[in-house]
């Protein structure tokens, strides 16, 4: 999981999103076999008004993604209005 966190941490803000990060994120994790997926809630301070961010299932259930490293404006939201999980069908059991 370390690894897929350093290996995108870098990426700037201005060519990737929270929608496209999640992209990646989900992507990696699921080339790793990690069961995860995209979740969708309102944000208020999105254009959009909806942030998206990775969950992973280990044995103690969901966590979200380790975004140490990133952006604030990519890291999950402490409350999570609408949520939508997963985010049209954006699941991946391992």
């Amino acid at each position: 999981m370390l690894d897929i966190n350093k290996q995108l941490r870098n990426t700037s803000y201005n060519s990737c999103d929270c929608f496209c990060m999640s992209d990646r994120i989900f992507n990696k994790l699921k080339a790793h076999h990690v069961p995860c997926k995209i979740i969708s809630y309102y944000s208020p301070y999105a254009s959009s008004g909806t942030h998206r961010t990775v969950m992973y299932k280990n044995s103690k259930g969901w966590k979200d993604f380790n975004y140490n490293g990133f952006s604030t404006m990519l890291k999950p939201m402490s409350v999570r209005k609408n949520l939508k999980d997963p985010f049209e069908g954006k699941i991946y059991n391992g």
